[in-house]
């Protein structure tokens, strides 16, 4: 069997692993790490935590530091178009046949263990075995749901950051800001910094400072852009590592340049955006009006359930000038016709149902205007639907 088939094979059966019982503690991390001698022990780390933004500080500060001259390992989720972008060093994903190497030895050790993993538990120990292995200077480790009971809370990090508290997830990190916040404030450690986003301000997050003897680094401006704030948080950040690290301000001002793709990305007249709940929604709103205030705009917009449609549309529907609702291939995912049922209740704007993402976005890019504005937002998975792989850009990379 050829590599490429063998590794859909072990990309989807480790898709497959769903989280059981155990999946709200680490318990089942405390289980497995110690059978590879904790390799999550063998350099420092920064943790990242927060409802929105935590990606793109930690890809700034990743960047920042590299371009130190350090050795970078940077943990991030999900991913765009290949499952080996959540794991870097340097920007340079982790081969496929390591990815493979890593879970044929994992299930060989499940053999003797009653732990049964679910995905992301398996990619956050294949995160942490392969900077170890790799001998990384540095990892900057992002969590994937929450902080408190995330796979990624089995680390003691030499700094904390939790950039921002909103509605997500809440059938399992609660339903009010303050069960979320509680959420996030399990990463911090005792007498660790945390550096907390104008937009994470919450009490559970200060009595859990006081608690730990951690001392607290905190963001007080907001900004009408997003990026903005995430620049104002890593730059704390990286200014705290500075009593540590080598790091020079042009080594911090390059890493803050940075972005994710599909953060606000802009390709021609076409912005590529994966807010997927109402926060993320609303910062995608504001940034529309205080760069493109005299443009009309049409949305391409597809979302995973479990997520607030009505919250999400609300906070865009004012900016549209007509939106075309598509449906991702991936499993679990809203279809068109739900998302219209919603949207009509609540907006007059008109609309249309997609066969799918592809025909959604053709047909959207064909109707908009040179001098307007063609947004695609939503779902991490309807991206690459849109986006050819020639036109692809790298994780971390301009555009």
């Amino acid at each position: 069997m050829l590599l490429i088939e063998k590794y859909k094979e072990t990309i989807h059966e480790l898709f497959q692993r769903k989280p059981g019982k155990n999946s709200k503690d680490c318990s089942i991390m405390r289980a497995i790490l110690p059978c590879y001698d904790n390799p999550q022990d063998a350099y420092p780390i920064v943790h990242i935590a927060g409802t929105n933004g935590k990606g793109q500080v930690a890809a700034k500060m990743a960047f920042a530091l590299q371009n130190a001259g350090y050795k970078v390992g940077l943990f991030i989720s999900p991913h765009l178009y290949e499952y080996e972008e959540r794991i870097t060093i340097n920007g340079q994903k982790i081969s496929k046949e390591k990815v493979m190497q890593y879970h044929r030895e994992l299930d060989e050790l499940l053999t003797s263990l009653s732990a049964r993993p679910h995905f992301f538990e398996c990619t956050t120990t294949y995160a942490f075995r392969y900077f170890k292995e790799e001998q990384v200077d540095i990892a900057i480790v992002e969590t994937g749901l929450g902080g408190k009971c995330d796979s990624t809370n089995v680390i003691l990090p030499i700094l904390s950051v939790i950039t921002s508290v909103s509605y997500d997830h809440i059938e399992y990190l609660g339903s009010t800001l303050e069960d979320i916040a509680e959420q996030k404030a399990g990463i911090i450690k005792q007498n660790v910094p945390v550096v907390v986003g104008s937009r994470a301000k919450y009490l559970p997050i200060f009595r859990k400072a006081e608690e730990l003897s951690a001392p607290i680094h905190i963001i007080e401006k907001k900004s009408c852009f997003y990026d903005t704030e995430n620049q104002m948080i890593a730059n704390e950040a990286l200014s705290i590592l500075r009593g540590r690290f080598h790091l020079e301000d042009k080594h911090i001002q390059a890493g803050l340049k940075i972005s994710l793709p599909c953060r606000f990305e802009k390709k021609g007249n076409i912005i590529y955006d994966v807010a997927h709940n109402p926060d993320g929604f609303s910062r995608l709103s504001n940034a529309l009006e205080y760069h493109y205030p005299f443009r009309k705009f049409r949305f391409v917009i597809g979302l995973s359930r479990g997520k607030d449609v009505k919250g999400c549309l609300q906070k865009i529907e004012k900016n549209a000038h007509f939106v075309h609702f598509v449906q991702a291939q991936k499993e679990n995912t809203y279809t068109p016709n739900e998302f219209a049922e919603v949207f009509q209740k609540i907006s007059t704007c008109p609309f249309s149902v997609e066969e799918s993402v592809l025909e959604g976005f053709q047909k959207a890019k064909a109707l908009t205007n040179k001098k307007d504005i063609l947004v695609v937002c939503g779902s991490f998975f309807i991206m690459s639907e849109t986006i050819s792989p020639i036109s692809r850009p790298k994780p971390g990379g301009h555009e």
